[in-house]
């Protein structure tokens, strides 16, 4: 299993927006009187909730397995199991010297700076999953989507879907 980990900075960003509306929960709490309260601090605590799974424990459990199938898990964006046989075309690039698969449009994402892990269009209009920080990955074509992974252990990642692929007489151009 190739772990992608979000990187540091992002990380202290988000448990900061956390945090701070972990605050206004507490501050709900303690300020608001009434019937008000029950539907503040329910409304608040939701909100709550659904940002340290958004922010915090999502990110943490973005990985992509190479076993039987390819699988794919990027919470709450995509879960994927792509079956070795589907994979058409399999290579090492970086989009920003092979700008037909870079990422143009953001459908159903989180993207900032480098790291990107979800949906995203592509320049040449295909649909992709990507789950990668920087511009270098591994470009792996179906019939329906692309996908564009780079797990932290990117060189390890990638000799594990060449012996893969290789066992079905698939190709991996590795840079």
């Amino acid at each position: 299993m190739f772990h992608r980990s979000m990187p540091p900075g992002l990380l202290m960003i988000h448990a900061g927006i956390v945090a701070f509306v972990g605050a206004v929960v507490l501050a709900v709490l303690f300020a608001v009187r009434g019937g008000a309260r029950i539907f503040a601090a329910t409304v608040s605590g939701l909100v709550f909730l659904l940002l340290l799974y958004l922010f915090i424990i999502a990110p943490g459990q973005v990985y992509v397995a190479v076993e039987n199938t390819l699988k794919v898990n990027a919470p709450p964006y995509a879960r994927m199991d792509v079956p070795w046989e589907e994979i058409s075309e399999a290579y090492v690039a970086d989009w920003s010297a092979r700008s037909a698969i870079a990422p143009v449009q953001k459908t159903n994402a989180i993207a900032t700076r480098a790291y990107r892990v979800g949906w995203f269009t592509l320049r040449n209009g295909r649909r992709a999953l990507i789950v990668a920080e920087g511009t270098r990955v591994l470009y792996l074509e179906t019939a329906n989507v692309s996908l564009l992974l780079a797990p932290d252990d990117f060189d390890g990642f990638a000799e594990a879907v060449k012996e893969r692929l290789s066992a079905i007489e698939r190709r991996v151009t590795l840079d």
